[in-house]
């Protein structure tokens, strides 16, 4: 075993008597080590230090900044994911859009007031909706029973509430779900005018006044072709007065960074971040050894649990890996040994988009894990797969964090229980 040291970073670790680290990554200082081999087959947006909205071009790394707080929020991993509208900004009986107001009272004007983006183009003001004006953008979708994310950016201008729909229609059964936001109180009411209540909304604030709105269905699965994103009013005109941009349309449960367009859907490749050859041995220890990663935000997608990170053969079945189970709020540490399960070690009932910090031994017959400073939980029975490569933020296959990570840090030692609930307290 190695001596004991005081860690190289002991403002992380409080001086505390660690050994000597291998591998020490840090994502919030918004640059990449050399080390890491970084994919993105487009370009990707980001929140910059600055706090607004910004573009990464292919290849580059996205490192994301609160746009409010504007603390660094470190490395954004995502999945793939296309914005189905063709054009993310109103456009006036064109791609999809409605030509101004439809069906009773309101105006729809271009706004001289920067978007997130610091720009004025794409801005509108949307006034005087009535229960039967609205203001929206349709798009050919493919009959199933996929969930659907719809979002935009909306800034209040006046006004108290803004009411959004996704509605699914045309050759199925007809389908609307709902939800209102009161600008004032911050409460969403769902169900509203008929409508049923979304699978999940949200709203984020992300500065200068603007928030991100977002709404989750399903369609109902009947032959319908049609998805409407609908902005309604209500019964006094005068509650309705705010400004929108950047609308997006996603198949999943969740929404995910923004993805401009102007006259088709765009695709957003999915992020990879992987270490492989000396760029891994260098510093991997195979028979034991202590991974930590502190990261934040896990969505599932389409392909079944958030991993955070894996150290596998390029395939699941022989896999050091650390992921999230929605379904418990659980964080755990999984092993896999020629497609056998090894080990399926952690704890629930954690919050699924806070920051958690985990710290994960593998051993032949001693693995154990410690989330958020939380007692140790451990497995005294399990082979240690052989592997070649660490993948960050997913897994050998395309399941993805969809979030952020923020420093990993890897000892090529066992560390005593007690240091592993200290490092990640």
């Amino acid at each position: 075993m190695l001596p004991l040291t005081r860690s190289r970073n002991r403002s992380r670790f409080f001086g505390l008597a660690v050994p000597q680290s291998a591998l020490d990554l840090d994502f919030l200082s918004g640059t990449l080590d050399p080390r890491i081999t970084f994919t993105r087959a487009s370009s990707g947006t980001f929140f910059g230090s600055n706090g607004l909205l910004q573009t990464a071009a292919n290849d580059v790394p996205r490192f994301d900044y609160d746009p409010v707080t504007l603390a660094a929020r470190g490395l954004l991993i995502e999945e793939q994911r296309t914005n189905l509208f063709a054009s993310s900004v109103y456009t006036a009986n064109a791609n999809g859009w409605t030509n101004g107001v439809i069906g009773g009272t309101g105006t729809i004007a271009a706004a001289s007031v920067n978007s997130p983006a610091a720009t004025t183009a794409g801005v509108f003001n949307v006034s005087g909706l009535n229960g039967s004006s609205y203001v929206g953008v349709v798009v050919a979708t493919t009959s199933s029973t996929n969930s659907y994310t719809a979002s935009v950016f909306v800034r209040n201008n006046g006004g108290v509430k803004f009411q959004l729909r996704l509605v699914f229609s045309n050759g199925g059964t007809f389908a609307s779900f709902g939800t209102e936001y009161d600008f004032n109180t911050g409460a969403f009411q769902d169900g509203i005018a008929g409508t049923t209540a979304p699978t999940s909304r949200s709203v984020t604030n992300i500065g200068n006044g603007w928030s991100r709105i977002t709404i989750t269905a399903s369609d109902n699965g009947t032959g319908n072709t049609v998805t409407n994103l609908l902005l309604y009013g209500g019964g006094t005109t005068t509650n309705y007065n705010y400004l929108i941009w950047g609308a997006q349309l996603e198949v999943g449960a969740f929404a995910t960074s923004y993805i401009p367009t102007s006259t088709a859907a765009i695709m957003r490749a999915a992020d990879l971040a992987s270490m492989t050859g000396t760029n891994f041995s260098s510093w991997f220890n195979a028979p034991i050894g202590t991974v930590f990663v502190e990261s934040a935000k896990y969505y599932s997608g389409s392909a079944g649990f958030p991993r955070i990170a894996q150290i596998s053969d390029a395939t699941n079945s022989n896999a050091i890996t650390l992921l999230w189970a929605e379904s418990l709020n659980r964080l755990y540490g999984s092993v896999l040994s020629s497609g056998s399960v090894q080990v399926d070690i952690g704890n629930n009932n954690l919050t699924q988009t806070a920051i958690h910090k985990s710290a994960l031994v593998y051993a032949t017959n001693d693995f154990a894990i410690s989330n958020d400073g939380l007692s140790v939980q451990t497995d005294t029975l399990g082979t240690v797969p052989t592997v070649d490569r660490f993948f960050i933020g997913k897994d050998a296959s395309a399941a993805y964090l969809n979030g952020h990570i923020r420093r990993i840090v890897y000892w090529p030692v066992r560390l005593p229980n007690a240091q592993l609930q200290f490092v990640t307290a």
